[in-house]
């Protein structure tokens, strides 16, 4: 959405006919669903960096509540998942686009939360806050 933005940009003219309110309308709403899982996924990036939580298959050895202060490494970036705030912005930001099929988004983005605890990448905590960060 970033690409078509700097796209319409690059070839706009002055607003004076219905296509080009068109345009801008695509521009203004393709500018909102970028700014809504681009913004909140870089600052779930950021915090999961600094958080450091272990994944699931740290519970044996470690339990939990296993924290490396701060970590770059994949391995202790469960807190919050990034998956489940990308699924929860786009779900929103579509359904908010697209009222009619807002049940639809909002389902599918659970079940892309819900897949990280089924794939042992994630705490339900973990789902829970991306999730609400997301949306």
């Amino acid at each position: 959405s970033g690409g078509v933005i700097l796209l319409i940009r690059a070839v706009a003219r002055p607003v004076r006919g219905f296509a080009d309110k068109v345009m801008l309308a695509l521009a203004a709403r393709l500018a909102f669903v970028f700014i809504a899982v681009g913004g909140s996924g870089l600052i779930i990036t950021i915090v999961k960096r600094i958080i450091a939580r272990g994944r699931p298959r740290y519970f044996e050895e470690f339990g939990a509540l296993h924290f490396q202060f701060p970590s770059w490494q994949a391995s202790y970036a469960s807190f919050p998942s990034g998956h489940s705030q990308t699924a929860f912005a786009i779900g929103v930001a579509f359904a908010c686009l697209f009222p009619r099929w807002r049940k639809a988004f909002i389902a599918a983005a659970a079940v892309v939360a819900f897949s990280r605890i089924a794939v042992d990448a994630h705490y339900f905590t973990d789902i829970v806050v991306g999730s609400l960060w997301g949306a």
